[in-house]
């Protein structure tokens, strides 16, 4: 909480924040994490994000909840979530972006993606395979946002349990009287 010399403190910050509540591997030790976004549509891509990406990875589930931080596994599905929701880059300012490494990136989307999901998921998959640094730099880069709003359980990911996003026009101040 901010605190400044008028002797208040900032509870609810102006703008649009997200909160994310989350659990350990063995469904425990919940925990709730928020961070403020200045728009709505931030928001919710970033809600997007953590609700897909933070979905447990066990039993058949999609996401990297409950797995390893630092598996292959991981990584590929960091990247896979990326290069399919490319407005997530601007909003986490993640570099490089894949048009300036993969030239054929943009085209490809054109050609492949929204037709036919099976040769996007091919093209995918070999990007992964072949280009390991870059699966890497951007997971990690990612993994940091993601752990911003879901936390961190020692060396494992922590599994995403629901979230909302509450508005505020402007901050939310309570004062200090003693």
């Amino acid at each position: 909480m901010e605190t400044n010399t008028n002797n208040t403190v900032v509870i609810q910050p102006k703008g649009y924040t997200l909160e994310v509540t989350s659990w350990e591997n063995d469904a425990d030790n919940f925990q709730t994490r928020s961070k403020t976004f200045n728009n709505k549509e931030d928001a919710i891509l970033a809600q997007d994000m953590v609700m897909t990406i933070g979905e447990c990875g066990n039993n058949g589930g999609a996401g990297i909840g409950n797995l390893y931080n630092n598996s292959n596994k991981t990584y590929k599905i960091i990247t896979r979530y990326l290069l399919n929701n490319r407005p997530v880059f601007d909003l986490f300012n993640i570099e490089p972006k894949p048009e300036e490494l993969f030239p054929e990136f943009i085209q490809k989307i054109r050609e492949v993606r929204d037709i036919d999901i099976e040769k996007w998921d091919e093209w995918l998959d070999d990007k992964v395979e072949n280009e390991p640094e870059v699966i890497y730099e951007w997971g990690d880069i990612l993994m940091d946002s993601i752990q911003e709003l879901l936390g961190y359980s020692g060396g494992y990911c922590r599994v995403y349990d629901s979230s909302r996003i509450i508005y505020a026009p402007e901050d939310i101040r309570l004062e200090i009287t003693q």
